[in-house]
């Protein structure tokens, strides 16, 4: 692996382990929570809007799995074990 993606992936898991990060992911689950749902949708445009919402804060809940997941397998590749 490379230096420069090498310190990317140092970074993402320094974040991972910062308190403000559990914070941030539990209230955009939180507001998931409360937007999940068609109730007080009065038309399409409205509908798109929501899924683009909800799509997002489901990214960002996410985020950390995908890295996490993404290096494992960069890992496994440069230990020939792939």
């Amino acid at each position: 692996m490379d230096r420069e993606l090498e310190k990317y992936y140092e970074a993402q898991f320094t974040l991972f382990a910062e308190q403000g990060w559990r914070d941030f992911v539990q209230q955009v689950n939180e507001m998931l929570a409360a937007t999940n749902s068609i109730a007080g949708i009065e038309d399409a445009k409205a509908l798109y809007y929501r899924q683009g919402e909800c799509s997002i804060m489901q990214w960002v809940i996410s985020w950390e799995n995908m890295v996490r997941e993404a290096h494992k397998q960069l890992m496994e590749e440069d230990n020939g074990t792939a």
